[in-house]
């Protein structure tokens, strides 16, 4: 199994369990989103930062090694949480302004972004399953 079809299953059953929690247990999810949207940026946030810009510069090397269609999903994937990165570490009153407003959208409007979770992981895995 390539390094990429290994990415896609961890990712698949991490955005899994997140959307089945999500759906679930919505209140548990919003406490624990409150409580880590503190208002002075958490300095952990900018090491997981740094940490996903070294994941992400890792898995693009490697998919210029070993080119392939699931390479390029998990690529573009990864680098799309740079948007959010750069959210959380430069602008992060913004980005917490966001997500607050997000975690108070109506309950029906949050299941179905947890379908989406959903379906997102389901995609995920299946591209981590075909080898």
């Amino acid at each position: 199994m390539s390094y990429f079809h290994t990415i896609s299953l961890i990712l698949g059953v991490a955005l899994a369990l997140g959307g089945f929690w999500f759906l679930a247990d919505p209140v548990s999810y919003r406490n624990l989103a409150v409580k880590i949207m503190t208002e002075k940026r958490p300095g952990w946030f900018l090491l997981s930062a740094l940490a996903m810009l070294g994941w992400i510069i890792y898995s693009w090397i490697r998919f210029s090694e070993e080119p392939s269609a699931a390479g390029a999903a998990i690529c573009f994937v990864l680098s799309l949480t740079l948007i959010k990165a750069y959210y959380f570490t430069f602008r992060y009153s913004e980005f917490r302004a966001f997500a607050i407003k997000f975690i108070n959208l109506e309950p029906s409007v949050l299941r179905v972004i947890g379908l989406i979770y959903l379906a997102a992981s389901a995609a995920l895995i299946a591209l981590g399953l075909t080898v």
